[in-house]
């Protein structure tokens, strides 16, 4: 079908690791005559294959179709103005406190933002697609997704606002927390469409549909990629560098992965 995005399926943890230089490779001639270095390779995993690619705060909004993309961002920008107001003693005194970065790290620690998580090493993505149990009953496959991003698409983080953006565009934040620098985070920051009164996935969008590819992995190779993982040292630890991620880990190993 023409501007569909590729879809690949991969059988295993060394097939996902042989694949990806390919991937990249022939992702990257289909763009064209534009210099690689005006891009850079992002990596998303989710654990249904079934998934948009839709930030989460559109994913979980409850007014659904009856109400407007005004009332909708009244509701993101009351959301994240409460965050702000009891967050702020727990954002770092060294950071800016921007905007933009107050709302990379409210992602980050769970908040529902407009913000669409992304990671510069496929092998985080795909740790991320296989950590949560729960995707064994809902889809046979999982997904990490290939992005190659146009950093002409980059936010102006001086110039531009979150809730005033008037694209779909690509977010590199500061590494201002931990966790963003251990996941070699990256964000798409997503544009709602007043006229259309919706939210365009970016595998939907016509912009981004030639610098997508879709992997799928079968949900029975769990086990073995999880393991594999860890030998390399990608784990709940590595990617959340703290007592929960610890606590976590050691009990993966000792308790979880034997049974």
């Amino acid at each position: 079908m023409k501007n569909s995005i590729p879809k690949e399926i991969v059988t295993s943890f060394d097939h996902f690791v042989e694949e990806i230089p390919s991937l990249q490779k022939r992702r990257m001639e289909g763009i064209g005559s534009a210099p690689y270095e005006n891009f850079t390779i992002l990596y998303r995993g989710q654990r249904d294959s079934t998934w948009r690619l839709a930030p989460k705060v559109w994913r979980d909004w409850e007014g659904g179709k009856n109400t407007s993309i005004a009332q909708f961002v009244d509701f993101e920008k009351g959301l994240f103005e409460e965050f702000k107001r009891r967050g702020m003693p727990l954002i770092p005194e060294g950071s800016k406190r921007s905007e933009w970065e107050i709302l990379a790290m409210a992602q980050h620690f769970g908040l529902p933002t407009r913000l669409l998580d992304w990671t510069e090493n496929p092998l985080m993505a795909l740790w991320f697609a296989f950590s949560d149990p729960d995707g064994m009953n809902q889809s046979p496959n999982r997904t990490v997704w290939m992005f190659i991003a146009d950093k002409s698409k980059l936010v102006d983080v001086e110039n531009e606002k979150p809730f005033a953006i008037k694209s779909t565009k690509v977010f590199a934040p500061s590494h201002i927390v931990q966790r963003i620098a251990n996941q070699q985070g990256w964000f798409t920051v997503h544009y709602y469409n007043s006229t259309t009164n919706s939210l365009v996935p970016l595998d939907g969008h016509k912009k981004f549909k030639s610098e997508l590819i879709k992997i799928e992995i079968p949900n029975s190779h769990r086990s073995e990629i999880l393991k594999k993982l860890d030998i390399i040292g990608v784990n709940k630890f590595s990617v959340f560098p703290d007592l929960d991620g610890l606590a976590s880990l050691l009990k993966w190993r000792f308790l979880d992965k034997i049974q």
